[in-house]
């Protein structure tokens, strides 16, 4: 998890766009809280942070490029492509670290404080649930699913 929440507080800022233009007199603070409400909006679900819109026109579950890169880093540093199985915790946890992320770049998550699984447990649940509940139940989002965890094991196999 710890290793999750490094790559997730590393590519968070620039991943979702939280950095101002060098050339831009907005307030930082009001241009990050904006793009964060909308990530973070607990209305919707699943999170925005965690989806992508496809080439299809359509929004893909966990296929965000934060997301992906915190899997693809985690999986690289930690030596785990011959021993990984199933990705649905993997993605699930990295999912969980960016949130983690953004919340400590909106300052509701003190720097000092480390990612603790228990603290974003209702989050990883969520998601896990709504891959068994919803993806795995509707026959097109299973497959979309299933094809972009095996291209995500043939990239990490290159």
């Amino acid at each position: 998890m710890q290793c999750c929440r490094k790559h997730a507080s590393n590519l968070v800022v620039d991943g979702f766009n939280l950095r101002l233009s060098i050339w831009s007199e907005a307030s930082k603070r009001e241009h990050q809280e904006t793009i964060i409400a909308y990530l973070l909006d607990d209305q919707i679900f699943p999170p925005n942070f965690v989806m992508k819109l496809g080439t299809d026109g359509l929004w893909h579950f966990l296929e965000n490029e934060v997301v992906l890169n915190v899997i693809l880093e985690t999986v690289q540093e930690l030596d785990l492509f011959r021993i990984l199985d199933n990705l649905n915790s993997l993605a699930c946890a990295a999912a969980a670290a960016v949130c983690f992320g953004l919340e400590r770049v909106r300052g509701r998550v003190s720097p000092d404080v480390e990612f603790l699984g228990a603290a974003f447990k209702d989050l990883y649940m969520r998601l896990m649930d709504y891959i068994k509940e919803t993806i795995k139940k509707c026959p097109i989002l299973w497959k979309r699913w299933e094809d972009y965890k095996r291209a995500i094991m043939a990239r990490l196999d290159q």
